[in-house]
């Protein structure tokens, strides 16, 4: 399981049982988004990269 994947188990858990307006998930839910954003800048990255290559 990816860090990604891990920090989404523990939003919804944490969305099921506390809300999802309880101050926990919502910052989960921030670090997931944070962790989104760092995965879509180095895929980015990667195909730029790849591009300058051909």
């Amino acid at each position: 399981m990816t860090d990604f994947e891990e920090k989404q188990a523990l939003m919804i858990h944490s969305g099921l049982t506390k809300g999802l307006t309880h101050p926990e998930t919502i910052r989960i839910s921030q670090e997931l988004d944070d962790l989104l954003n760092e995965l879509m800048k180095q895929s980015s990255n990667l195909k730029r990269h790849s591009e300058t290559k051909n």
